[in-house]
C-alpha cells in the first residue's frame, strides 16, 4: 500500500497534509541512514555527479544520459563519474547533499525539461541550484519552454531569480531559439549553444537488412498532428510499400532502471536500423535516424525544438525537415530509395570537448 492510500485510509482529511509531510520526512530519514555507508565510502579525488537522469519510459531521455556518460568517460578519464537518477535524488538527497563537496562538479541531465511543460523537472533543477550554491553546476543541452500564459510567466520569473543567484551556473541550450531566451533571461549566468547530447553518439552498426517505412509519431501533450493528418500520411506511405510499422521513442516499460537502459536503447535503435525510411515528429526519432544512418522525414511539433535541433544536422542528405505534413508525399520517393547514408559525429565531439574544458577548469567555451 502506497503512502497516499495509507493516509486516506487512516488519517482524517483535516490532518492529511501534515501526515504526508511527516511520512515524507520519515522516508527521507530512512533513506539517509540506509544509504549513508555507500555515499561515505566513495573515494577522494575529482568527481562529477550527473543528476536527474531518467528511470521513466522516455528513451530519448535515456539516450541523452547514455551519451553524456560516454562523453564523460571518454573526455575526462581522470574523474570519478557518479550517476544519480531523478528518483534516486529524491530518495537520497540528504546523503547526496552531505557528501558532495564544493570541488565536485554537478551536471544536470539534458533534454526538453526547462520550463513548465515537465514542471517536476524544473523544480529539481531549482532545488539543485539552491542546495549547492558553491559548486560548479552545468545544465547539459536543453530546450526551454514556459509558454505565454500567466502561470508560465510567473514560473519563469521564479526560475530567473533562483538561477541568477548562483555564481557558477552554466546553462547549455541545444538550439538557437532557446539560446536567445536563456541569454536574455540569465545575464548573470554563462549560456552556451551546443548540440543535443545524443548527436555525440554514432550507432550505425550493427548493419541490418532494411525494409519498409517506420512511423514514429507523438501521442502526448506535444502532439501537433490531427488524426486526419496522420491517416493521410499513412496513406501516402502505402503507395510505396506494404510494410509499414509503428513505434515510439516511449518504451512500453513504464520503469526502466539504469541497469536496463542500454538494452532498451539497443532494441529501439535496431528498429530504426532495419527501416528504409522513418517518418517522425519526435525529436529523438529524428536524432535516432541521424546516428543510425537511417533516411528520415522529420515533422515539426508544436514548439521549436525539432526544427531548432535539425539545424545541427541539416547537411545530412538523408534527413529532411518539413514544416507542413502535406509535403511528406513529395519526399517519400527520394528518401525511400536512398542508400549508403553516412553519419560523422566528429564535429559534435569537438564541440563537446569544449564542454569538457569547462567541467575541468572552468574555461569559457565558445
Amino acid at each position: 500500500m502506497n503512502m497516499t492510500k495509507i493516509v486516506r485510509k487512516f488519517i482524517p482529511e483535516a490532518f492529511r497534509p501534515m501526515a504526508k509531510k511527516i511520512f515524507r520526512g520519515l522516508i527521507g530519514l530512512y533513506g539517509y541512514f540506509k544509504n549513508y555507508p555507500a555515499y561515505k565510502s566513495r573515494e577522494a579525488g575529482k568527481k562529477i555527479y550527473l543528476i536527474g537522469t531518467p528511470e521513466h519510459s522516455n528513451l530519448g531521455d535515456h539516450a541523452i544520459a547514455a551519451a553524456i556518460l560516454e562523453f564523460l568517460e571518454r573526455e575526462l578519464p581522470d574523474y570519478q563519474i557518479y550517476e544519480i537518477s531523478f528518483d534516486m535524488y529524491n530518495k537520497h538527497c540528504r546523503c547526496i547533499k552531505k557528501f558532495i563537496n564544493k570541488k565536485d562538479v554537478i551536471l544536470i541531465n539534458g533534454g526538453g525539461s526547462m520550463g513548465v511543460e515537465w514542471f517536476f523537472y524544473e523544480e529539481l533543477i531549482r532545488l539543485i541550484i539552491k542546495q549547492f550554491p558553491h559548486n560548479r553546476i552545468v545544465i547539459m543541452p536543453q530546450t526551454i519552454f514556459y509558454g505565454d500564459s500567466e502561470y508560465g510567466r510567473r514560473e519563469f520569473e521564479r526560475s530567473r531569480g533562483i538561477y541568477s543567484a548562483h555564481e557558477d551556473l552554466h546553462i547549455i541550450a541545444r538550439e538557437k531559439y532557446s539560446y536567445e531566451i536563456m541569454k536574455n533571461a540569465y545575464p548573470n549566468n554563462r549560456v552556451y549553444l551546443k548540440p543535443d547530447a545524443v548527436l555525440y553518439l554514432n550507432r550505425a552498426g550493427p548493419r541490418l537488412k532494411r525494409d519498409g517505412i517506420l512511423i514514429c509519431l507523438r501521442n502526448d501533450v506535444e502532439k501537433s498532428l490531427t488524426q486526419a493528418q496522420c491517416a493521410e500520411l499513412i496513406e501516402s506511405c502505402r503507395q510505396y510499400t506494404g510494410s509499414i510499422r509503428y513505434t515510439d521513442t516511449i518504451s512500453s516499460c513504464e520503469h526502466i532502471p539504469l541497469t536496463r537502459r542500454n538494452t532498451e536503447l539497443e532494441m529501439k535503435l535496431s528498429e530504426f536500423r532495419s527501416s528504409r525510411l522513418v517518418i517522425t515528429d519526435r525529436l529523438h526519432g529524428m536524432i535516432f535516424c541521424a546516428i543510425t544512418e537511417t533516411p528520415c522525414i522529420a515533422l515539426s511539433n508544436y514548439n521549436h525544438k525539432v526544427k531548432g535541433v535539425y539545424e545541427w544536422i541539416r547537411d545530412l542528405n538523408y534527413i529532411r525537415f518539413l514544416d507542413d505534413c502535406r509535403d511528406v508525399k513529395k519526399y517519400i520517393p527520394e528518401l525511400y530509395s536512398l542508400q549508403n547514408c553516412s553519419y560523422d559525429n566528429q564535429q559534435v565531439k569537438s564541440r563537446f570537448a569544449q564542454i569538457a574544458m569547462l567541467l575541468e577548469d572552468g574555461k569559457v567555451v565558445v
